[in-house]
């Protein structure tokens, strides 16, 4: 599971993700199983910063019969995921770039206001008569070249940077192998379409379709 984290308040593109149902899962009170080969659900997910978990949410299941029918079942919240003690977010791990972030913004502006300190520095403000002022080169002419370009070629770096974070979200991630319980919010009717789409044609038939195709 991976859930991106929403920011301000808003999910953009959340990751799909999908999940295998066991056999021994298909039906309660140990019924046993027949019918099905496999069964898929699929959804998306969410993060949760300050909980460090993933919430997900199960739009679609898939039916795979034993003849190779698939019978598929798309609806908006169909269910969701909970870990094995029933809470409805999988606790996962945080991936965030936000101190590196931090740390680069930071020094990034520190070096940029020494630059503009130090080209400054080279010039005196005289206030005039008339209320006005003007400044005079009164240091070093290579010094204030020197720093000026410093200051604005690292303020150039700092919008840079500061647009290729835009596109940078932290996520929650929840490695593959944990074991999950699904709860659906309403009946699911495992319904068998005999001219339902199949995997392999052969097992309904009995034969291949030998029509060559140009």
């Amino acid at each position: 599971l991976i859930g991106r984290i929403p920011l301000d308040g808003q999910l953009t593109d959340p990751f799909r993700f999908s999940i295998k149902i066991i056999k021994k899962s298909f039906y309660a009170n140990r019924h046993v199983n027949n019918v099905l080969q496999d069964v898929i659900a699929s959804g998306t997910a969410s993060g949760d910063l300050r909980l460090s978990c993933v919430r997900a949410s199960i739009d679609s299941i898939t039916f795979i019969f034993e003849d190779g029918t698939i019978s598929d079942h798309k609806i908006s919240d169909i269910g969701f995921i909970t870990n094995e003690y029933g809470l409805p977010c999988i606790e996962g791990e945080l991936i965030t770039d936000a101190a590196q972030y931090l740390m680069t913004t930071s020094l990034l502006s520190g070096l940029s206001s020494a630059a503009k300190a130090v080209s400054e520095a080279q010039k005196t403000l005289t206030s005039n008569n008339n209320g006005s002022s003007s400044s005079s080169l009164t240091g070093s002419p290579s010094k204030l070249s020197a720093y000026s370009a410093l200051s604005g070629g690292v303020d150039d770096a700092k919008d840079w940077f500061n647009q290729r974070t835009k596109s940078s979200f932290d996520v929650i991630f929840v490695p593959s192998g944990k074991s999950v319980k699904i709860l659906t919010q309403e009946q699911i009717n495992i319904d068998y379409d005999p001219n339902g789409r199949k995997l392999d044609h052969q097992l309904a038939t009995g034969e291949w379709n030998n029509e060559i195709l140009d």
